[in-house]
Protein backbone atom coordinates (compact mmCIF):
# COMPACT_ATOMS: atom_id res chain seq x y z
CA UNK A 1 0.00 0.00 0.00
CA UNK A 2 1.23 3.16 -0.98
CA UNK A 3 1.83 5.25 2.40
CA UNK A 4 3.24 8.68 1.00
CA UNK A 5 4.82 10.64 -2.36
CA UNK A 6 7.21 13.11 -2.62
CA UNK A 7 8.66 15.10 -5.62
CA UNK A 8 10.77 18.00 -6.05
CA UNK A 9 12.72 19.76 -8.89
CA UNK A 10 15.71 21.64 -7.68
CA UNK A 11 17.64 24.16 -10.51
CA UNK A 12 21.34 22.79 -10.59
CA UNK A 13 22.74 26.43 -10.97
CA UNK A 14 21.42 27.16 -7.69
CA UNK A 15 23.37 24.00 -6.18
CA UNK A 16 26.47 24.98 -8.41
CA UNK A 17 27.04 28.18 -6.54
CA UNK A 18 26.32 27.04 -3.10
CA UNK A 19 29.07 24.45 -3.67
CA UNK A 20 31.00 27.20 -4.85
CA UNK A 21 30.39 30.05 -2.31
CA UNK A 22 30.45 27.01 1.06
CA UNK A 23 32.10 24.14 -0.18
CA UNK A 24 32.73 21.23 2.04
CA UNK A 25 30.28 23.54 4.62
CA UNK A 26 27.05 23.30 2.46
CA UNK A 27 28.51 19.77 0.95
CA UNK A 28 29.21 18.35 4.49
CA UNK A 29 25.92 19.74 5.94
CA UNK A 30 23.68 18.46 3.80
CA UNK A 31 25.41 15.32 2.37
CA UNK A 32 26.60 11.60 3.67
CA UNK A 33 30.15 11.15 3.09
CA UNK A 34 29.60 8.55 0.28
CA UNK A 35 27.20 10.94 -1.58
CA UNK A 36 30.13 13.36 -1.81
CA UNK A 37 32.42 10.98 -2.76
CA UNK A 38 30.14 10.21 -5.84
CA UNK A 39 28.99 13.06 -7.18
CA UNK A 40 32.99 14.93 -6.38
CA UNK A 41 33.94 12.20 -8.81
CA UNK A 42 31.56 13.18 -11.83
CA UNK A 43 32.11 15.92 -14.90
CA UNK A 44 29.17 17.89 -13.31
CA UNK A 45 29.37 17.06 -9.54
CA UNK A 46 26.62 20.19 -9.21
CA UNK A 47 23.97 17.81 -11.67
CA UNK A 48 24.49 15.20 -8.94
CA UNK A 49 24.31 16.78 -5.85
CA UNK A 50 21.06 18.66 -7.00
CA UNK A 51 19.75 15.10 -7.80
CA UNK A 52 20.27 14.50 -4.35
CA UNK A 53 19.06 17.19 -2.83
CA UNK A 54 16.03 16.93 -5.00
CA UNK A 55 15.74 13.28 -3.72
CA UNK A 56 16.23 14.24 0.40
CA UNK A 57 13.15 16.96 -0.16
CA UNK A 58 10.80 14.22 -2.07
CA UNK A 59 11.70 11.94 0.46
CA UNK A 60 10.89 14.85 3.43
CA UNK A 61 7.43 15.47 1.82
CA UNK A 62 6.67 11.23 1.39
CA UNK A 63 7.22 10.83 4.86
CA UNK A 64 4.76 13.75 5.39
CA UNK A 65 6.84 15.40 8.35
CA UNK A 66 5.74 19.24 8.56
CA UNK A 67 8.40 21.62 8.06
CA UNK A 68 9.01 21.70 11.76
CA UNK A 69 9.98 18.30 12.32
CA UNK A 70 13.71 17.80 13.11
CA UNK A 71 15.39 16.39 10.62
CA UNK A 72 19.04 15.87 9.58
CA UNK A 73 19.17 15.78 5.95
CA UNK A 74 22.39 13.31 6.17
CA UNK A 75 20.49 10.94 7.40
CA UNK A 76 18.29 10.48 4.15
CA UNK A 77 21.33 8.92 1.85
CA UNK A 78 20.99 8.29 -1.52
CA UNK A 79 22.49 4.62 -1.96
CA UNK A 80 22.81 2.28 -5.10
CA UNK A 81 20.76 -1.11 -4.41
CA UNK A 82 21.90 -4.33 -5.14
CA UNK A 83 20.20 -3.91 -8.72
CA UNK A 84 22.33 -0.89 -9.41
CA UNK A 85 19.03 1.24 -8.97
CA UNK A 86 19.15 4.28 -6.90
CA UNK A 87 17.35 3.45 -3.57
CA UNK A 88 17.25 5.83 -0.36
CA UNK A 89 18.87 4.60 3.06
CA UNK A 90 17.11 6.67 5.93
CA UNK A 91 18.54 6.53 9.45
CA UNK A 92 17.73 8.04 12.78
CA UNK A 93 15.30 10.66 12.67
CA UNK A 94 14.00 9.94 9.63
CA UNK A 95 13.86 6.10 10.09
CA UNK A 96 11.79 6.87 13.03
CA UNK A 97 9.19 8.55 10.80
CA UNK A 98 9.39 5.69 8.75
CA UNK A 99 8.28 3.43 11.55
CA UNK A 100 5.66 5.51 12.96
CA UNK A 101 4.08 5.23 9.50
CA UNK A 102 5.06 1.48 9.21
CA UNK A 103 6.94 2.01 5.62
CA UNK A 104 8.98 -1.03 4.75
CA UNK A 105 10.14 0.65 1.42
CA UNK A 106 10.81 3.47 -0.66
CA UNK A 107 10.80 3.74 -4.37
CA UNK A 108 13.00 6.39 -5.39
CA UNK A 109 13.31 8.09 -9.52
CA UNK A 110 16.24 10.44 -10.47
CA UNK A 111 16.55 12.51 -13.41
CA UNK A 112 18.81 15.45 -14.07
CA UNK A 113 19.48 17.75 -17.55
CA UNK A 114 22.04 20.77 -17.38
CA UNK A 115 19.00 22.91 -15.26
CA UNK A 116 17.20 21.13 -13.03
CA UNK A 117 17.49 17.60 -11.22
CA UNK A 118 14.48 15.79 -10.05
CA UNK A 119 13.31 13.18 -7.74
CA UNK A 120 10.00 11.67 -7.00
CA UNK A 121 9.97 9.17 -4.03
CA UNK A 122 6.95 6.52 -3.31
CA UNK A 123 6.95 5.28 0.46
CA UNK A 124 4.94 2.10 0.87
CA UNK A 125 3.48 0.36 3.37
CA UNK A 126 2.86 -3.35 4.65
CA UNK A 127 0.71 -2.97 7.68
CA UNK A 128 3.24 -4.59 10.03
CA UNK A 129 4.99 -2.91 12.39
CA UNK A 130 8.66 -1.93 12.37
CA UNK A 131 10.66 -1.55 9.64
CA UNK A 132 13.31 -3.06 7.08
CA UNK A 133 14.33 -0.11 5.03
CA UNK A 134 17.97 0.64 6.22
CA UNK A 135 19.99 -2.72 5.02
CA UNK A 136 23.77 -2.80 4.73
CA UNK A 137 23.49 -4.44 1.78
CA UNK A 138 22.84 -1.75 0.12
CA UNK A 139 25.98 0.42 1.32
CA UNK A 140 28.25 -0.55 -0.48
CA UNK A 141 28.47 2.61 -2.76
CA UNK A 142 26.23 5.96 -3.36
CA UNK A 143 23.39 5.74 -6.55
CA UNK A 144 24.65 6.14 -9.89
CA UNK A 145 22.40 7.70 -12.66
Amino acid sequence: MIVGTGVDIVEVSRVRSLVVRYGKRFTGRWFDALEIEYCSRKTRPEEHFAARLAAKEACFKALRLDGNAPLCWKDIVVITSSEGAPALLVRSTALKAAEQLNINSFHLSLSHCGAYAIAMVTAEGSGRAGCTIQSKDFLDEPAME
